[in-house]
């Protein structure tokens, strides 16, 4: 039995180092055995430009789903531009790893267009992660 997903981390922003890199893909590994993601899954590191090319705007995550049991789950884009402008210094990983997780979900199905759906997203993300991905979703879903 396979546990996990194929994760392909591209750095195309030129964002994350070494350990850096090593740490945010054992996070998405662990997410993806814990949601029982099984199949492919691309993750990539752009800037503003990029985000906006997918007619989203400068966005902090991007998740397109495929199908949630492989062989392509989906692909992922973190934009390292907003992850700069929300954390300082050394917390930039942790907010990678969020929306990374955020993602994740995501790819396993779930929404938050709702007050209910974004509560269910919440408690899997603190199951997954430990914390909340987005804390500050109260302030930006609009009923």
């Amino acid at each position: 039995m396979r546990f996990g997903s194929n994760i392909i981390l591209r750095d195309a922003a030129g964002f994350l180092t070494g350990s850096s890199l090593v740490q945010l893909y054992r996070t998405m590994r662990m997410a993806s055995v814990k949601l029982a993601l099984h199949g492919e899954i691309g993750v990539t590191i752009v800037d503003d430009e990029r985000m906006v090319q997918f007619g989203h705007g400068p966005t902090d995550v991007l998740a397109f789903p495929y199908s949630r049991h492989g062989p392509e789950i989906g692909d992922v884009f973190i934009n390292k531009n907003y992850v700069q402008r929300i954390r300082k210094n050394s917390l930039w990983l942790a907010r990678s790893e969020e929306l990374a997780v955020h993602a994740f979900v995501h790819l396993a199905g779930h929404t938050h267009d709702t007050f209910e759906s974004y509560n269910e997203m919440r408690r899997v993300e603190i199951q997954v992660l430990g914390r909340p991905c987005l804390p500050n979703w109260e302030k930006r879903v609009e009923y």
